[in-house]
């Protein structure tokens, strides 16, 4: 799958869209490398916010996924996407890895 996400994530770059990624750790070092090997200056894209990558777990309350505070921190980063002047926010990952 890596490798469609990563020709996915490129594509919606071109197209001027925030990518956010979230996975485990090595699930997102793996796709910096990925996009990083096909041709992305990974680290440009991080500073200039065009892609987020992060393995946090600030949507777990107590050990249980907050489906409610999910929605809203991605509901707030389409809106701030959006506001930074991007044409929108493509986000996709994996949740499964902390369970």
């Amino acid at each position: 799958m890596l490798p469609a996400l990563v020709a996915t994530i490129r594509g919606k770059l071109d197209a001027h869209m925030r990518c956010m990624y979230i996975n485990s750790p090595a699930m997102v070092a793996g796709l910096g490398s990925g996009l990083y090997a096909a041709g992305t200056d990974v680290e440009s894209a991080l500073a200039r916010g065009s892609l987020v990558l992060g393995s946090d777990n600030s949507h777990l309350v107590d050990g249980r996924f907050e489906v409610d505070g999910m929605i809203d921190m991605l509901e707030a980063a389409v809106q701030t996407a959006l506001a930074d002047g991007y044409a929108g926010l493509f986000a996709t990952g994996d949740m499964t890895w902390e369970f």
